[in-house]
């Protein structure tokens, strides 16, 4: 549904609510709050308030299975569109076609609120529940400008030779404008009116009430959730809770009616997982090359071209040359991934062609040949063994400095933006780079003595999550067992009555009984 405000909109953070970032007191009804859930440390997730001084206690419950939306619809176009993973100036993607191959997903819940005291009632005045998507997306701005470089001392790009004088000065920042949106409104919601503020106030007396809930996510209005330098898209469940207050006010000597409502969240993961048809990892892929007029031939294969973090693969490489001139002197294997942004005019806000690209290289492994391992032969292979892309969780054993270039490594992303949904505004892929350093064996001196080759494999990263619909185990039948015995009743059971929407737990009695292999070195 889109979002549309009726009032005016006031920005707040969680972190400074009363009551441990939950209550804003004396609310006065005139205001839609808002906040940047990007910014965790100042908003918070806390999806539980127990005031015990006022006698109540409120928490939002998810089902167990609800923790974590795994949608089964990642790469189903990889097969027709190749530039999704392959292509990192390539920002355009095809909509998602209408087929219902891909159902809905359901998520549910309830929010549990127990009135603790039978002097002090509850007065509802509205109650509200909502599933809530925030996108913070950014672009790379150009301006024409004729200073050469920046306050920094950095040059300027000059995408015009003939024009000297004119650069262009690129610019990232946050899309923030009235075309597009910001971070803290919701770009999608979904919501669960559980009471109307135009309603007649309820009374909640002493006892447990739950008010269940449920979310239909469509997987084609919705995106998946991400979190990297250059874009977020998060979700948030949320509760908003506004009751009657009686205060007495010391000043004039009467009690006051006043208004307090209460903010409960709670984070939703919603991520893209290969679908159980998917043939992705049992596809290879082939790279071949040559360079200086047939001097050295190469080629690199890996068994699939789906390569997941945390797991082991291996990488085959054959040279072959043919001259004397150079020899090989080291291998050095890398993960290069590309974040890739749109790029705007900085003038009139239009997309420009291509994409800026942010280039992170991550070395894998590396191993020096030495002379005595080189073979008199014109043609070497080698299998690669034991290469790995390590887990965030696994890099106790790494230096500071390697644990956080680790969280910048991100799986394959590529979602449509919203206000155009033929391009993406954030698209991060990946290249496996294997480099070459040939040593010019007739040249003493330092300069032009090392040469470098760069082979380079496009490949789809993928973490455990979004291949676990590609290891569920083989199904078996349930066997139904004769005599099962019926659980004894301990003279606790709860059961549960529905009026009007409200579900409300009250006790009841006790009933009766129911080639040549080189092992590289990983980096340390």
């Amino acid at each position: 549904m889109s979002i549309k405000s009726y009032l005016p909109r006031k920005e707040i953070r969680l972190k400074e609510l009363n009551n441990n970032g939950t209550i804003i007191k004396n609310d006065t009804l005139e205001w839609e709050y808002c906040y940047d859930p990007t910014q965790s440390y100042a908003n918070p997730t806390i999806d539980s308030n127990n005031d015990t001084l006022n006698g109540y206690r409120s928490q939002l419950l998810l089902d167990p299975e609800c923790e974590k939306i795994f949608i089964s619809d990642l790469l189903t176009e990889a097969a027709s569109n190749s530039s999704l993973y392959d292509d990192p100036e390539s920002l355009h993607i095809e909509v998602r076609n209408n087929d219902d191959s891909v159902n809905s997903v359901s998520l549910t819940g309830k929010l549990r609120i127990e009135i603790l005291k039978g002097n002090s009632p509850m007065i509802l005045k509205s109650c509200h529940i909502s599933l809530k998507c925030y996108v913070k997306e950014y672009g790379c701005f150009n301006y024409k400008t004729t200073n050469k470089k920046d306050k920094w001392g950095r040059v300027f790009h000059n995408t015009n030779e003939k024009e000297d004088e004119i650069v262009y000065a690129k610019i990232v920042k946050e899309l923030e404008s009235e075309k597009y949106y910001s971070s803290k409104f919701s770009v999608k919601q979904l919501k669960v009116i559980v009471l109307d503020k135009h309603e007649r106030m309820v009374l909640l007396s002493k006892g447990t009430y739950h008010f269940p809930f449920t979310f239909t996510i469509n997987p084609k209005v919705f995106p998946a959730g991400c979190k990297t330098y250059f874009g977020t898209t998060c979700y948030r469940l949320e509760n908003s809770l506004t009751f009657l207050k009686i205060r007495k006010n010391q000043r004039l000597q009467k009690e006051v009616f006043q208004f307090d409502t209460q903010f409960l969240t709670k984070k939703i993961l919603i991520k893209r997982v290969l679908a159980p048809s998917c043939m992705l990892q049992n596809e290879p892929i082939y790279s071949s090359g040559k360079w200086k007029d047939d001097s050295i031939i190469y080629n690199m294969a890996l068994f699939s071209k789906m390569i997941e973090i945390g797991e082991p693969f291996e990488l085959f490489l054959s040279i072959s040359k043919n001259t004397i001139k150079y020899r090989l002197k080291k291998i050095t294997v890398a993960l290069i991934q590309n974040l890739s942004i749109p790029n705007f005019d900085g003038k009139t806000k239009e997309r420009l062609e291509g994409a800026y690209i942010n280039k992170t290289i991550f070395k894998l492994a590396g191993k020096t040949i030495y002379n005595d391992e080189l073979n008199e032969n014109d043609f070497f292979q080698y299998t690669i063994h034991n290469l790995l892309i390590p887990k965030k969780e696994n890099s106790a054993s790494l230096s500071i400095r390697k644990k956080l270039s680790l969280t910048n490594i991100h799986p394959f992303y590529c979602e449509p933006c919203f206000h155009d949904p033929t391009f993406t505004n954030l698209k991060n892929t990946h290249m496996l780079s294997v480099r070459l350093t040939l040593q010019n064996v007739f040249r003493s001196d330092s300069k032009g003595r090392e040469i470098w080759l760069f082979l380079k494999i496009p490949i789809i990263l993928v973490d455990d999550e979004m291949t676990s619909s590609l290891k569920l185990p083989p199904y078996t039948p349930i066997t139904y067992m004769g005599n099962r015995q019926q659980p004894r009743d301990d003279g606790n059971s709860v059961s549960t009555i529905i009026l009007d929407g409200i579900e409300s737990d009250v006790p009841t009695p006790p009933a009766s009984l129911f080639g040549d292999t080189i092992d590289l070195d990983r980096k340390k």
